[in-house]
């Protein structure tokens, strides 16, 4: 355990809040789509109404998926649940309870609905050698202000929690008691029950906070599985509140240990987990509460196919500031053994920040988004469906976008993603928060990539009203790396998916705004020998957003940028590959100029493709480089944006080829011209570098390495250089 996390869970066991902050890591057959499991995560930011000059929507969220093994998203079905074992029906009744109650010998059973009493603010069951069956209901007495905590320790047997337990609203009175919390020891938890640790609503304008609940399974478990949980419900939310400067209850959190890891598998299926953060209104200053944590470590796996809602709450002032609440957090394995067993998260996960509504002069924001955290020792394995890390949208501005980092590092596991990501900029009145939209990430030391899914990483829509320089958003970047720049790294790229990291654009024609710069995907094969393949369907877009306006200032956004750079093997070590093969779309095209007097149409994107590239540590720019072909039916679209005055796409704007380029194939990173190692460049595709109505200058091309008869030089293939009226052509350079 960490420094900093060991710190959090030591202040989180003592004290009485439930909310914490916490610290936010070439061929396969694929199941069929009616055989996948399901995986909704919503992680988006808050939206905020109110003075659009004070008014920010909440920041996307995180996923980090860091396992040392395979990570599969959208291709696995969740993993089966244990069945569960035969129920004891004997033992002592527990009958009533206050302060310690101990059951020497044997079974614990409470079959009708008893009050754990205490003189203090705590009660506690030990049940000393056998099984606790819970079959009727439990409820924390109330002490006033904070209801009894709960706890309940079976050491050397299963806690069975087929009932309810309550330590929340016990009272029946709404004055912001803050829920008791639950804590249960035990070899084995098997739960099928309801928990409720709610905190109270108050009416005078501050709530409680929901309690947490712990489930500890650290001892000698019995067995494989030591925390089996199928259907039931845990309600953990904050209370809300209302009246002048209202604060709402945060949620609690629900922690499958108390101290370390517990021992045995965590199997999760069916059950609700409802942690969300009280809603706030009234006047003044108003604030919603925070989403809770859930929190699962254990030794031999995690396996969670459930529900999970962590939202922040709302907040709406009348005449003040409005801050909605952040959400929560999920975390799996990330305080486990290396070694430890393999995670699945599967089921609906919802980690949206709160929305807030304030006054006319407020300053008014919306709650940040949530984050996932999967750390463990073997295989992650997520479900199809949409994980949406986007910022929220706002009458002011809008929020940021999340990231999603799916990394192997340190040993030969495998990436293959085919869900959706969504780590785009909400779109604003006012401007955006933050300068491009979130970012994807996937790494791996010894294995393969394969992309099937798709990415979304727009920026949003904005418009400033003040200086152009605001406004909207630039798309986000996708950065994909094999290897380690060594010669123990390996693996390849596949790509048969779609990116979309376009730029965002003026929202507003009332005034004057730029469109933003389309986004960067990059690619690398960081290892002596690693591919790259854009399979047939794939597609990449990365387009400047549009200009808008009342006058011809404005300028639409930049193409963006697509790298995909690999080593071409090494000539010291005699290692050879590195070849890159396209087929499908590429787009890097400059946003619109759409401003009344005709604004300027924005410059076209780059695609720069290196199968002996500098950027690769082992076999860089050494003169061996890979085979680079552009296949019949791809297209790549790097022109320049429609405007008054049309876009160029990239030149150096005199004769000849030098930097800016808008495409380059180069096969031959050290210029050496060498037939027997430079790779064979060749396009039988479709390359459009067109200057945009009117009068845009077309762009330049530059192929480097092989033809296919192993000649130095290699053949254009089709290109569209065009300018466009008294645009001029573009140049093509071949060496």
């Amino acid at each position: 355990m960490t420094v900093k996390r060991a710190g959090m869970m030591a202040l989180l066991t003592l004290s009485m809040i439930g909310g914490c902050n916490k610290k936010s890591g070439d061929d396969i057959t694929i199941i069929n789509s009616l055989f996948r499991g399901g995986l909704n995560y919503s992680a988006n930011g808050g939206i905020a109404s109110g003075n659009a000059a004070s008014a920010f929507g909440g920041n996307g969220g995180n996923l980090g998926v860091n396992p040392r093994g395979n990570i599969f998203v959208g291709v696995n079905p969740p993993t089966l649940t244990p069945a569960l074992p035969s129920v004891p029906n004997t033992g002592t009744l527990v009958t009533s309870w206050t302060d310690v109650q101990t059951i020497d010998s044997g079974n614990a059973l409470i079959n009708g609905a008893i009050t754990a009493g205490t003189t203090g603010f705590q009660a506690t069951l030990n049940v000393s050698t056998g099984d606790l069956v819970l079959n009727g209901s439990l409820t924390s007495a109330d002490n006033g202000g904070t209801e009894t905590d709960l706890l309940i320790n079976v050491p050397a047997g299963t806690a069975w929690i087929r009932g309810n337990i309550r330590t929340g609203r016990v009272d029946g009175v709404s004055s912001g008691d803050f829920g008791g919390r639950v804590t249960i020891t035990a070899l084995r938890i098997i739960f099928t029950g309801t928990i409720d640790t709610r905190g109270e609503d108050d009416p005078a304008g501050f709530a409680g906070n929901g309690g947490t609940v712990i489930f500890n399974t650290e001892g000698v478990g019995t067995g494989q599985t030591s925390q089996l949980l199928v259907g039931g419900t845990m309600t953990l939310s904050g209370g809300g509140a209302t009246g002048a400067d209202a604060s709402a209850g945060n949620g609690g959190t629900f922690l499958s240990y108390i101290t370390d890891v517990s021992n045995g598998a965590i199997h999760i299926e069916g059950t609700s987990f409802v942690l969300d953060g009280g809603s706030a209104s009234g006047t003044g200053s108003v604030s919603g509460g925070s989403g809770g944590y859930l929190d699962l470590q254990g030794n031999a796996g995690v396996f969670f196919d459930a529900t999970f809602s962590g939202n922040g709450g709302s907040a709406s002032s009348s005449d003040g500031d409005a801050f909605g609440g952040n959400a929560g957090g999920m975390y799996e394995n990330d305080l486990a053994i290396t070694e430890s067993g393999p995670c699945a998260v599967f089921g609906t996960v919802n980690l949206s920040g709160g929305s807030a509504v304030g006054g006319p002069t407020g300053f008014i924001g919306g709650g940040s988004a949530g984050f996932i955290t999967v750390e463990n020792g073997s295989d992650a394995n997520l479900g199809a469906g949409t994980t949406s890390l986007r910022g929220g949208a706002s009458s002011g501005s809008g929020g940021a976008g999340g990231f999603a980092n799916l990394d192997v590092n340190g040993v030969a596991g495998d990436i293959y993603f085919d869900g959706v990501v969504d780590v785009s900029d909400g779109n604003g009145t006012d401007n955006v928060q933050g300068t491009e939209a979130g970012a994807v990430t996937f790494t791996t030391l010894l294995g393969d990539i394969q992309i099937s899914g798709t990415l979304l990483l727009n920026g949003g829509h904005g418009s400033s009203g003040i200086n152009i320089f605001d406004g909207p958003s630039a798309g986000g970047s996708v950065f994909a790396t094999a290897g380690d720049g060594t010669l123990a790294g390996g693996g390849s790229i596949t790509f048969r998916g779609t990116i979309q990291a376009n730029g965002g654009s003026d929202n507003s024609g009332a005034d004057d705004n730029d469109g933003a710069a389309g986004g960067v995907v990059q690619f690398i094969c960081d290892n002596p020998a690693g591919s790259i393949y854009l399979d047939p369907g794939s597609s990449i877009q990365v387009d400047g957003g549009n200009a808008g306006g009342t006058s011809a200032a404005p300028f639409g956004g930049s193409g963006g940028q697509v790298f995909l750079f690999t080593g071409g093997g090494s000539v010291a070590d005699g290692t050879v590959g590195g070849n890159i093969s396209m087929r499908g779309t590429m787009l890097a095209r400059g946003g619109a100029g759409l401003g009344i007097a005709g604004a300027y149409g924005g410059l076209g994107g780059a695609v720069q493709v290196e199968s002996d590239s500098a950027f690769v540590v082992v076999g860089a720019a050494d003169g061996r480089g890979g085979d680079i072909t552009l296949h019949a039916g791809a297209t790549i679209d790097v022109s320049g944006g429609f405007g008054g005055i049309g876009g160029d796409a990239l030149n150096d704007l005199a004769a000849g080829v030098t930097t800016p380029v808008a495409v380059i194939f180069d096969a031959d990173g050290a210029d050496s011209d060498d037939a027997a190692e430079n790779g064979i460049v060749q396009n039988f595709g479709t390359i459009l570098g067109r200057g945009a109505p009117f009068d845009g200058n077309g762009g330049d091309v530059l192929f480097d390495g092989l033809d296919s008869g192993f000649v130095p030089g290699p053949a254009a293939g089709f290109l569209d250089l065009s300018g466009s009226g008294l645009g001029f052509l573009g140049d093509f350079l071949s060496q």
